[in-house]
């Protein structure tokens, strides 16, 4: 009884050893994080700017969100607003 207790538990360990890594612990993983943590703060200063939700406001918000986008080297996003026409 012993000897499959202490082979479960050093089966327990193992596993739990090969399962500690996570992505985010790995250097893609961190820059994602980041980038998304920069997109985010991105996003909430648009909207501190722009808090109105008229068309006008809609595009002001949309081109400082790209303009934080561009500024910190990441992607941009599509418009929220409908295009005028």
């Amino acid at each position: 009884m012993k000897v499959l207790l202490s082979f479960c538990f050093a089966a327990l360990l193992f596993f739990a050893g090969t399962l500690r890594a996570p992505a985010s612990n790995t250097q893609m993983g961190l820059r994602a994080i980041n980038n998304w943590d920069v997109a985010d703060r991105c996003a909430s200063e648009a909207q501190k700017e722009h808090p109105d939700f008229s068309a006008a406001a809609n595009a002001a918000r949309d081109a400082a969100l790209n303009r934080c986008l561009e500024e910190h080297n990441l992607p941009t996003r599509a418009p929220l607003s409908p295009a005028s026409r």
